[in-house]
């Protein structure tokens, strides 16, 4: 199959005129908002490539002759470098995921400062989201979490929407036209099945489990006028979180969110495949058909991937990880001593990271 793409600016097809010079063209797409990116890299040999102003609107589509393209995404033209020689133009964009329907950033960006009464997530995600004329895409047990009286205080959108997800361990994802949030404990529905037919090449590393296994949050209680500790976890190896909340809830729940990061990892993987558009970030695998029989099944979230087109094709590389994989993982006598216990108790290392103990 022969690598195909399409660029547009401000609808205005220009792809000709960039397939003709083209060395390179990467796009990253990660779990979280303003982090996705695309990057042209184009021959300017005779120095007079048409430049494109900062700011400049690009929409990609990506895919093979004689398939329907998928549109990636929509970006901004951020920063252009020229170099040489020989001569050659790099554009970088940044992903225009914060833009409004009608192309307004700043809405996005501007600061707020507004009281929420206790509510269910669902409801705020789908006032902001109307607000800034995009679709809520929210899942069943993040739309049903009820968060108590928030002050959003001189907060954009987008930073208050954060702080809630973050303290609460869910992931936030905004592009051009829909604001999603979701748990990441629920998977889903674009599951995608991967055999080892499909990868070029493969890589899992196990153990990545975080070494804190406690987390305290402070709130402040007006009633006592004191400060007091919220508790996820158990353990000597703690981590003190060093913002005070407002509500025993807030904490409460920043506590175990924070405690479900820490401790989710329990594998990564790094895949390299053929060009394919049908797996974005927080996609979920299914793995089928490997010889290690712990990694199959379900589980392995993705969390960036990489398309690069050029004079070797259409390829990606994606990454993730599995919470679980490292519970799955059989013990095996390796025939060495290399790792130890002392006391019964599993030695860390100096990382912090927990060594495997197979």
């Amino acid at each position: 199959m022969v690598p195909a793409f399409r660029i547009t600016q401000n609808d205005n097809d220009i792809t000709a005129g960039i397939a003709e010079r083209l060395e390179s063209l990467t796009v990253s797409d990660q779990i979280g908002w303003g982090s996705d990116s695309m990057t042209l890299a184009l021959n300017d040999a005779a120095g007079d490539l048409d430049i494109p102003r900062r700011g400049a609107r690009l929409k990609l589509y990506l895919g093979y002759e004689g398939q329907p393209l998928a549109l990636m995404g929509e970006y901004s033209v951020d920063r252009v470098s020229v170099e040489g020689p020989p001569d050659k133009v790099t554009i970088q964009c940044a992903g225009a995921a914060l833009m409004d329907a009608d192309g307004d950033e700043a809405a996005w960006q501007t600061k707020k400062s507004r009281s929420w009464d206790p509510l269910e997530l669902g409801t705020v995600v789908d006032t902001i989201a109307g607000e800034h004329g995009v679709a809520a895409k929210v899942s069943a047990t993040a739309r049903l979490t009820v968060l108590p009286h928030m002050d959003q205080d001189a907060e954009s959108d987008i930073q208050f929407l954060q702080r809630i997800c973050l303290d609460r361990d869910m992931i936030i994802k905004v592009n051009v036209s829909t604001l999603a949030v979701m748990t990441r404990s629920e998977e889903p529905l674009d599951a995608v099945t991967i055999t080892p037919s499909d990868v070029a090449t493969w890589t899992f590393d196990f153990g990545n489990r975080l070494r804190y296994n406690k987390v305290v949050t402070v709130y402040h209680s007006d009633r006592a006028a004191a400060q007091i500790e919220c508790t996820a976890g158990t353990g000597e190896v703690e981590y003190r979180h060093p913002q005070i909340f407002a509500t025993e809830i807030d904490a409460q729940g920043a506590a175990n969110g924070y405690l479900a990061s820490f401790q989710r990892g329990g594998a990564t993987f790094s895949f390299t495949l053929p060009g394919r558009t049908d797996i974005q970030a927080d996609t979920v695998l299914t793995l089928d058909g490997f010889a290690r029989a712990s990694v199959n099944g379900g589980g392995w979230r993705v969390e960036n991937v990489e398309h690069r087109i050029d004079n070797g094709g259409y390829g990606i590389t994606i990454s993730g990880t599995n919470r679980n994989a490292l519970d799955a993982e059989p013990a095996t006598d390796h025939g060495f001593d290399g790792l130890s216990e002392e006391g019964g108790e599993a030695i860390t290392d100096d990382d912090g990271r927990e060594p495997i103990t197979t």
